[in-house]
């Protein structure tokens, strides 16, 4: 196998990114006429996290990469899972669950839609209708009432953290794998697999 781009050149060029928490960027500072770049930070290579590896800013550095990682579809998911990753996020910028309130466009936060919450590929290819799921996110929000905002991070974090995908380098690489010419390679402290570079399905383990 020969990589032909590193992982910067793969994440940037194959999922567009939906939120800009972990992102790298740069524009042209209009006064002075420099470029300005945000460095890409990413924790790599983790192991499943449990609770004696967090504080409060390492909670919120993983959280947000995973939660970036999870809207730009980085991590196979289905939508049962992207309900319960939305509630998790939905009670950690929102709160306590509020009686009555059925679609996210009644929140008070404006700038939270159903595309920060879910990924793209889960709200155009699942076979669950939008409404749905924005009803089943409220059914599953309703459990979190009185979750504080450290916690509600952290539950994110332990639930993916049990995927196998989870705190993998990917790498896009050429060579002749199950008929597929160009596959992801993911690199992680517990495995290395072989993913469909558009499904991201699993091909191969080791």
């Amino acid at each position: 196998l020969t990589t032909s781009a590193d992982e910067h050149d793969y994440h940037n060029t194959h999922y567009p990114s939906q939120s800009n928490s972990v992102n790298n960027t740069s524009s042209t500072n209009a006064i002075h006429g420099t470029s300005v770049r945000k460095l890409l930070l990413r924790a790599r290579y983790m192991y499943r996290i449990t609770d004696h590896m967090f504080d409060n800013t390492t909670t919120d550095l993983l959280y947000a990469q995973a939660h970036n990682d999870v809207l730009n579809a980085r991590y196979l998911h289905t939508p049962a899972d992207a309900i319960i990753l939305a509630s998790f996020v939905l009670q950690e910028v929102h709160g306590d669950y509020m009686s009555g309130i059925r679609s996210i466009t009644e929140l008070k936060n404006k700038s939270l839609t159903l595309s920060k919450l879910v990924s793209r590929r889960i709200l155009e290819t699942g076979n669950i209708s939008k409404s749905e799921i924005e009803l089943k996110i409220f059914n599953a929000h309703k459990a979190l009432v009185g979750v504080n905002k450290e916690t509600v991070r952290r539950m994110y974090l332990s639930y993916i953290s049990c995927w196998k995908v989870f705190g993998g380098t990917f790498f896009l690489v050429s060579g002749q794998v199950n008929n597929f010419t160009e596959i992801v390679l993911s690199v992680s402290a517990n495995s290395i697999l072989l993913l469909d570079p558009v499904s991201m399905h699993y091909l191969a383990e080791y």
